[in-house]
């Protein structure tokens, strides 16, 4: 799937959680941020822009969506 495909369907569907084989064949990859180390890391997704962002963490085979936090805090904790 390509990357414009698989973001308009998250822009209109906004799932929860994505699972992790959503996006083995999308090309190029979604934007993704990792913070922290070891067992306390964390990978932060980005897709369609402000407001939709996803979260994994260290160990996680799905990203679950971060609707508690503003883009801001999501920036600044990265």
């Amino acid at each position: 799937m390509k990357l414009e495909a698989f973001i308009e369907r998250m822009r209109d569907e906004r799932p929860d959680i994505i699972d992790a084989h959503d996006l083995v064949g999308c090309h190029p990859h979604p934007w993704v941020t990792r913070h922290g180390t070891g067992a306390k890391t964390r990978t932060l997704m980005n897709i369609v822009g402000p407001g939709l962002w996803y979260e994994r963490q260290q160990g996680d085979t799905c990203w679950r969506r971060l609707d508690n936090s503003s883009e801001f805090d999501v920036l600044v904790n990265v």
